[in-house]
């Protein structure tokens, strides 16, 4: 039987995810928060679309900033859809986006949408302000670099989005 999740229900789960995975590195709860069947329709630099893409992007983010803080400023939620608006923010302490460790205090801005259905994430859409912390992290948007990225493998346009055609 499929149990249909109330708004605040399906906010709360969203909210578990943060203060779980993403603030807290607790990734034992990982599996009881996505479901089997996850789809993420904006997967992050690259990747699939899968759960296990979306779990090694989190590890990611934790690695490069461990002390990683999500501070959510709203959500809302219609049925089992719930959208949020979060800062993330962190000392840049290990490699990410191709970028060395810099040390760098770093925050951007995220809006995310996840469908909730039986209790767990079924569904994810995003926009992460990453061309602000790819500038933050210093990486390098020279020419040469811009038509690097253009020319990666298919599944990547996102870097050439952040770097400009």
């Amino acid at each position: 039987m499929i149990n249909f999740v109330s708004g605040d229900s399906a906010k709360a789960v969203v909210r578990r995810s943060i203060d779980e995975l993403l603030n807290n590195g607790q990734f034992d709860s990982f599996d009881d928060i996505f479901a089997d069947d996850f789809v993420d329709h904006t997967p992050p630099l690259g990747s699939t679309a899968g759960r296990t893409a979306t779990r090694n992007w989190y590890l990611d983010l934790r690695a490069a900033f461990p002390d990683l803080y999500v501070e959510m400023h709203w959500q809302v939620a219609l049925g089992d859809v719930v959208t949020s608006f979060s800062t993330f923010q962190g000392t840049h302490s290990g490699a990410f986006l191709d970028a060395k460790a810099t040390g760098a205090k770093v925050r951007f801005d995220s809006v995310d949408v996840m469908r909730v259905h039986d209790g767990k994430i079924r569904e994810h859409w995003g926009a992460a302000n990453l061309f602000s912390l790819a500038k933050q992290l210093k990486l390098d948007f020279s020419a040469k670099n811009r038509r690097k990225a253009r020319e990666l493998k298919p599944g990547n346009e996102l870097i050439s989005e952040i770097v400009g055609s």
